[in-house]
């Protein structure tokens, strides 16, 4: 008995030590290019996720032992200042630690852009609006999981190249390269050193293979998918497109051992996977919103003017956060009514509301067909969906199902 008990010891101490050297991890879950999608859609022919889904994940993760960092393009590109407020509130009760400066989150205006900045919404250590910083200058020193990780935040000004001249003018960018040297002379002796990029692909590959220190580089921008692009000593990643995918890059620093960096993807299905029921909360606000605001709680009737020699009537499901649902009410229609002298009535179906989905659900029964992508339009002869069969196919189904005009 007493022969076995330095064994016994010998076999403690290696299970501390080898506790000890698996103790020492952090993840960085990582988005990008939400481009203002807070609710998903199957706008193209693919759903997209929304952060209704994503943030079902984020909100679960474990806060004590990792980091959440965005890529930047978080706003769509078009001006929607109730949309970004949204945005805004969800990712603060979400708990991200930063989130990179696009180009697309200055399209409200530079003045409502540098508001989100004072409100903490946006970093980049190298920008400055109209002599303004973005954020702070200087890194983020993160301490989760046992390890010390520094988070350097910078926007290409590659991202900007084709605002306009006006618009750049009021921008300043100091270069990427000497604002990285600087936070890495500044925090020496840290575990692990990450940049956080909005710009070109290429860029950051220059950055990740030019500065000894860097464990990785996290872009956003191009929406390409890239799962460790080695580029010199460091690793470059970036979730790809449209936010349908969560980034978690695991870093690890065993007492006894090298550093590793473990990357995976987690994709999002915006018909299978659960919402998160904060976010939906704030996207169905924000359709109450917008269908107040714009008048899409009533049909829309296109005419030619003067002249008309046929009405054609449909109806039309749609999702409201589908620009190309919109976009076909807005021009397509009016178009189509002008080129077939046709006055064309839609009566509009909001598929955010489950009786609408069963009414089309119905309906496509009745002609042995399943939902395929959004919007639909269904008229006495035909079902075409989804955007590319609807531009195809419309104007003919116009022509083809028109009435004669009701005489005067």
């Amino acid at each position: 008995m007493k022969r076995s008990l330095p064994w016994r010891l010998a076999f403690g101490a290696l299970a501390v030590l080898s506790a000890a050297s698996c103790a020492r991890e952090v993840d960085i879950y990582y988005t990008a290019s939400l481009d203002g999608k807070l609710d998903g859609c199957t706008c193209f022919g693919y759903p997209t996720a929304g952060l209704v889904k994503t943030a079902r994940l984020l909100r679960a993760r474990d806060r004590a032992s990792s980091i959440l960092l965005d890529a930047g393009d978080l706003y769509e590109a078009g001006p929607n200042v109730f949309l970004a407020r949204e945005l805004r509130e969800a990712y603060g009760e979400l708990g991200y630690d930063a989130v990179a400066a696009g180009e697309q989150d200055t399209s409200n205006g530079l003045e409502a852009f540098m508001a989100d900045v004072r409100a903490g919404a946006f970093r980049a250590q190298n920008l400055e609006v109209d002599g303004a910083p973005i954020g702070s200058r200087s890194p983020l020193l993160l301490q989760k999981g046992g390890l010390r990780v520094l988070v350097m935040t910078l926007t290409g000004q590659e991202s900007f190249d084709l605002y306009p001249k006006e618009f750049r003018a009021r921008l300043r960018f100091e270069p990427p390269d000497v604002v990285i040297e600087r936070s890495l002379a500044s925090w020496p002796g840290v575990d692990f050193a990450v940049v956080l990029y909005h710009g070109s692909v290429a860029a950051a590959s220059r950055i990740a293979s030019r500065h000894r220190g860097i464990a990785a580089v996290i872009v956003g921008h191009e929406r390409k998918l890239i799962d460790g692009a080695a580029a010199g000593g460091a690793l470059v990643y970036s979730p790809g497109e449209d936010g349908n995918r969560v980034g978690i890059l695991r870093l690890r620093a065993p007492r006894f051992g090298a550093k590793r960096l473990e990357n995976r993807f987690v994709l999002f299905d915006y018909l299978k996977d659960a919402d998160d029921a904060a976010v939906r909360e704030r996207v169905m606000r924000y359709n109450d919103y917008f269908v107040r605001t714009t008048g899409l709680e009533r049909d829309v009737e296109a005419s030619p003017g003067s002249g008309a020699s046929g009405v054609f009537e449909f109806s039309y499901f749609y999702d409201p956060n589908c620009r190309s649902c919109i976009d076909f009410l807005g021009k397509t229609l009016p178009a189509v009514s002008r080129a077939t002298s046709t006055l064309i009535r839609a009566h509009k179906r909001n598929i955010q509301d489950p009786a609408e989905l069963t009414v089309l659900d119905a309906e496509l029964a009745k002609r042995g067909l399943s939902e395929s992508a959004f919007p639909v339009v269904v008229s006495e002869d035909a079902v075409l969906q989804g955007e590319g069969d609807i531009q195809a196919r419309f104007e003919q189904l116009v022509r083809s199902g028109r009435q004669p005009s009701p005489a005067r």
